[in-house]
């Protein structure tokens, strides 16, 4: 026997399946999922499935339900403070831990990288895999790269930087070309062939207040988009990259920044507890008055249907659901009366009760 779900009582004859965009907000907590709600890094993978990093696990999500990976279920991962999450070109998912060491994923296998050390390294929060393999990363004032030998066993070498002897990271990141970019208080550095080159900006980036109302100089993140262009995220302004200078695109001052690359090429910012549709080098519109408990942005990703994630510092996982509407009328071949019922059947079948019984399927009654 089938299984009918009653959809809607007496309505307008009205079936919302697509056109403007609209907003949907979602919130998991350990209450409904997570395993623990400070969320430290978001990736969406190559598959399709995306990934979460919290001080209770690594996290998958497949559009329905997440599955958890830990200390008990892989024992590659040896701790369950994951910080950092990284794909590469194939389709490797490397994870970073708040002890220093780093586990790849593929073809549904964990493996253990890099050991947790005897002297424990700094949290792992960003990590970069250059064209020869090599693991890039930073902490504590030191950026490092991890090469592996003949046996496979990485050796880590420490990466001084040609103008700073305690640099303050914000972001190391890959281009295309394979150019290693690197952000600190001072400057935008590239490493291409062995060599640095050194873009200093370091008028531009003022003292601002960090999201705990604390002073201090907050190192701009790096966000190479579609269209290969370098931006630097930071302190209360939004610059780009452009022969070999750095342009300031957008002020505000004392705001704390979260910019993400949309699917459509526009970008989302997020500004204290607002998030606005960013494109043409302009804020066009502001989308979403943001929940307060989520203004201690950690981390912020727009996935490829265009919905917005974002993770609290404690407050568990946002997210901002696209949602569109189309209006079907009588040229649709429907009456112009009230229906009286809607049902969907199990195959994903809908059936409108009004003058007549329709059904639609695939786009069609």
């Amino acid at each position: 026997m089938r299984k009918f779900r009653l959809i809607s009582g007496l309505i307008p004859f009205i079936l919302f399946v697509s056109a403007a965009a609209q907003y949907r907000s979602e919130v998991w907590t350990t209450e409904n999922g997570l395993p623990q709600n400070s969320i430290t890094a978001i990736l969406q993978s190559k598959d399709g499935y995306i990934w979460f990093g919290t001080f209770g696990g690594l996290v998958r999500f497949d559009g329905i339900k997440f599955k958890i990976f830990n200390t008990i279920n892989a024992p590659a991962i040896k701790t369950n403070r994951i910080t950092g999450l990284y794909e590469d070109k194939n389709g490797t998912l490397w994870i970073g831990t708040q002890y220093g060491n780093v586990i790849s994923y593929k073809d549904d296998v964990f493996t253990s990288v890099l050991e947790p050390p005897t002297i424990p390294r700094a949290a792992i929060f960003t990590i970069c895999i250059d064209d020869a393999g090599a693991i890039w990363t930073f902490g504590g004032g030191v950026l490092q790269k991890f090469a592996a030998d003949a046996s496979g066993k990485y050796a880590a070498e420490k990466i001084s930087l040609p103008n700073e002897e305690t640099p303050f990271f914000g972001s190391v990141v890959r281009d295309d070309a394979n150019n290693i970019w690197i952000s600190t208080v001072n400057a935008l550095y590239k490493f291409q062939n062995g060599v640095f080159q050194t873009f200093p900006f370091r008028d531009l980036f003022p003292q601002n207040k960090n999201p705990q109302g604390n002073l201090g100089s907050l190192s701009p993140k790096i966000l190479i988009d579609r269209q290969k262009r370098i931006w630097l995220i930071g302190n209360g302004l939004l610059a780009r990259f452009e022969n070999g200078g750095i342009v300031p695109i957008f002020r505000k001052p004392e705001a704390y920044f979260g910019f993400v690359e949309n699917a459509d090429g526009s970008f989302f910012l997020k500004s204290e507890d607002k998030v606005y549709r960013f494109a043409n080098d302009k804020l066009q519109d502001l989308l979403i008055d943001e929940p307060k408990i989520f203004l201690a942005l950690r981390v912020m990703m727009s996935d490829r249907e265009g919905n917005l994630w974002i993770g609290g510092n404690g407050n568990g996982l946002l997210r901002y659901k696209q949602q569109t509407a189309r209006t079907y009328l009588k040229a649709d071949g429907l009456s112009d009366g009230a229906a009286f019922f809607i049902f969907e059947d199990r195959d994903k079948n809908l059936w409108i009760g009004a003058d007549k019984l329709y059904k639609f399927r695939n786009g069609k009654f």
